[in-house]
């Protein structure tokens, strides 16, 4: 799994290549954890990269919601393929995160749920 991790603005954005399976979620959740203390409250996986996601890769999906969740931040997936769309469906996870087609719709929405500074 290729991840290259960019933190602006409260923003976690993480573009992911390669398989979301075993090997490739023990990475993902390594570079995710490194980035907790740092307190992001928004999460965007791009997913577009990604052709299969097993057991492991949801797992990372309900650790990262559960963690944003607690700051009332938002974990956006964007780009997923068919396969991928249809295994977050099936799952029942879709109410845990949200979905995005590009990643300029993920950061307008995340955004739009920073309220502003005072």
């Amino acid at each position: 799994m290729n991840i290259i991790p960019i933190l602006n603005d409260g923003i976690l954005k993480l573009t992911l290549n390669g398989r979301f399976d075993t090997f490739g979620a023990g990475p993902v959740q390594q570079v995710l954890d490194s980035f907790f203390n740092k307190h992001p409250k928004f999460i965007i996986m791009d997913m577009s990269g990604v052709d299969f996601i097993s057991s492991a890769g949801i797992r990372v999906f309900l650790i990262t919601a559960k963690e944003v969740e607690g700051r009332k931040g938002v974990l956006a997936l964007v780009g997923l393929n068919s396969y991928c769309r249809e295994l977050i469906t099936t799952t029942h996870i879709t109410g845990i995160l949200s979905q995005f087609d590009t990643m300029d719709q993920a950061e307008a929405f995340c955004r739009k749920k920073t309220p502003p500074a005072t």
